[in-house]
């Protein structure tokens, strides 16, 4: 008998090496005989080394397909050459170059991307707009119509390519597998516990491959397939386990099997899921039951985006009443359903300086801005934050790290993100520092001084600017195509529009635009950088700013458990820090044993 682990959408480009290892290692540790990679597995740049890493790590065959995400920044021949010369390199096989995999005597493996192909769903209506339409050079079209013939044409691609090899391996084998990243029926594309409407639809199943599947399945009436799927990440978030602020291990959890051709419903406890069992097809209407998504600890699949409904642009959900998971048709600013995480992956804080800060002293407490004290619900995704609802900020020279005081309210323990020198120098005592992380994972900072700006950083659109200064992010329409987007900055009463890469002065302010806002699923806040003459130089104020461009705007968190680096918290894990630094110097006496390092019990 021979065992396989199947993960999918696991984006290894968002993790550091350390989170990849052990990411390998709980896969290595289920002593599978190969792995299969249902696709996402990082960008352009970096899928093939993630590969190479992956399977050195494992030290067992990887078969995989590719998903949208792996195109990202290239064009799809391009990307599928360099996945075809990986898989002449040896035990790294992308299966869209290859016809059948012989896994045992019974059972056979095949498989292609797949792509939303806009053949479900109504794509000439829906306000949807994904990363993938910026980012892969195929889907860069000048209108709706264009989009569609490629969607249709790459969609046909991974058909035709099933319809190549499904049928060799249906005439050896008594089981085939199909690896897919794209759902390829309807009854499998699951958004908020139900199947995805027309809206999402066309970019999140794959009809060509569907078709397919069912053609060559009902011509093999005694065969069975099972088809492994992903790409759907956005579905039963309430299952899901939050580390580190964004949940790990949310996928299509639906289990779809065909019988004499129908659809049928059938508990899932894995993602994506499907079975056809062939036979003659039938005209009867599809039905699929509910699934669950699988227990994150159990898995151990990291996902990229803590994605909760299909995006129309980047903005926040509420952190209160009529929060965007709750319901199926929450209107947020007049811009319809968002895509983003929880209010407890976010945070909005403000610190004043306290007047003993200096050299030795750049610590002082923090307080939550943004309303969450308020929310009266028994719900820890709605009513947390990041690190809870009064931390500590500390300045150090070129980090601004952020640390809960107690579990209570916080999902992690620390957090800490890279700002220039020169730019965490200015600060004094008196000041208010305002630290916020957006619902798409953006980062934004800025320090006033009797309520006046003296520098902002990130995404200042959401953050206070002060008595005199403003900022708003546009085009505020949804038409199709998109127009360039923009911020419109104003100081005292003058009004001046910047476009990425735009820098001017605007009174005594120094302003840049590193860049605007850009629509996607999740899509991302705007990083400017602007700061008031004299203060700092323009320059360090700039870096802050394209550091905040970075994947996860450079935030490096610590889970609770982890090594914490940075300041201290009051309570025991004070007490054992101080005994850790006491045991350098001399030995612990049997009385004077370590406290545990496990983090203090809510009260």
């Amino acid at each position: 008998m021979m065992k396989l682990a199947w993960v999918t959408d696991i984006h290894l480009d968002f993790l550091g090496d350390a989170e990849s290892v052990r990411f390998c290692d709980s896969i290595k540790k289920a002593e599978p005989d190969g792995v299969l990679v249902g696709g996402d597995i990082a960008q352009a740049v970096s899928f093939e080394s993630a590969l190479r890493g992956m399977e050195h790590r494992i030290q067992k065959p990887i078969w995989f397909v590719l998903g949208n995400h792996d195109f990202y920044g290239d064009s799809v021949a391009a990307v599928r050459e360099r996945a075809a010369a990986l898989s002449r390199e040896g035990r790294r096989v992308w299966l869209g170059a290859v016809e059948v995999v012989e896994l045992t005597p019974r059972t056979a493996l095949v498989g292609h991307d797949g792509w939303g192909d806009a053949r479900l769903g109504d794509h000439a209506r829906s306000t949807v707009v994904l990363n993938d339409f910026f980012r892969i050079a195929d889907l860069s079209q000048p209108d709706k119509t264009h989009l569609a013939d490629a969607l249709r044409r790459l969609g046909e691609e991974s058909a035709a390519h099933l319809r190549r090899v499904l049928p060799r391996a249906l005439e050896r084998f008594e089981q085939v597998v199909v690896l897919t990243h794209v759902p390829p029926f309807r009854e499998a594309c699951w958004h908020q516990g139900r199947i995805a409407g027309d809206e999402y639809l066309p970019y999140f199943a794959c009809k060509a491959t569907g078709d397919a599947l069912l053609e060559e399945a009902s011509r093999h009436g005694d065969r069975l397939v099972t088809v492994l799927c992903g790409h759907n990440s956005a579905v039963n978030f309430r299952r899901a386990r939050f580390s580190m602020g964004t949940p790990r291990g949310i996928f299509a959890s639906s289990k779809v099997s065909t019988k004499s051709g129908e659809v049928q419903g059938r508990p899932a406890n894995r993602c994506g899921q499907s079975q056809l069992r062939s036979g003659p097809p039938s005209s009867e209407a599809a039905k699929c039951g509910a699934g669950g998504s699988p227990d994150s600890r159990e898995l151990g699949l990291p996902h990229r985006y803590p994605l909760l409904k299909p995006a129309r642009r980047s903005l926040d959900a509420p952190s209160n009443n009529g929060w965007a998971a709750r319901c199926s048709s929450t209107v947020l600013d007049g811009q319809g359903d968002v895509m983003v995480m929880p209010p407890c992956g976010t945070f909005h804080y403000a610190a004043l300086v306290p007047e003993t800060f200096g050299s030795d002293e750049r610590r002082m407490p923090a307080k939550d801005q943004s309303g969450a004290a308020a929310v009266c619900v028994d719900d820890p995704l709605v009513a947390n934050r990041l690190l809870g609802l009064h931390p500590t900020l500390e300045v150090a020279e070129s980090t601004l790290s952020l640390a809960s005081s107690g579990r209570s309210r916080a999902n992690i323990l620390q957090a800490s993100f890279e700002v220039d020198p020169g730019v965490l120098g200015v600060p004094k005592p008196g000041d208010v520092i305002h630290a916020l992380r957006t619902a798409t994972g953006d980062l934004g900072l800025s320090i006033l001084r009797d309520d006046e700006l003296l520098v902002a950083i990130g995404a200042v659109t959401r953050l206070p600017l002060g008595r005199n200064v403003s900022a708003e992010g546009g085009p505020r329409e949804t038409a199709w195509p998109r127009t360039e987007t923009y911020v419109d900055v104003t100081v005292h009463t003058e009004t001046r529009r910047l476009l990425a890469g735009q820098r001017l002065r605007l009174g005594r302010y120094h302003v840049q635009a590193v860049r605007c806002f850009q629509d996607g699923i999740p899509g991302s806040y705007e990083s400017f950088a602007m700061s008031l003459e004299n203060v700092c130089a323009p320059e360090a104020v700039v870096r802050s700013a394209e550091l905040l461009t970075r994947p996860h705007a450079g935030l490096d968190m610590v889970p609770w458990g982890g090594t914490r680096p940075g300041p201290e918290i009051p309570g025991r894990l004070k007490a054992f820090w101080a005994r850790i630094l006491r045991a350098v110097k001399q030995p612990i006496a049997p009385d004077e044993r370590p406290l545990s390092s496990k983090p203090p019990a809510r009260r």
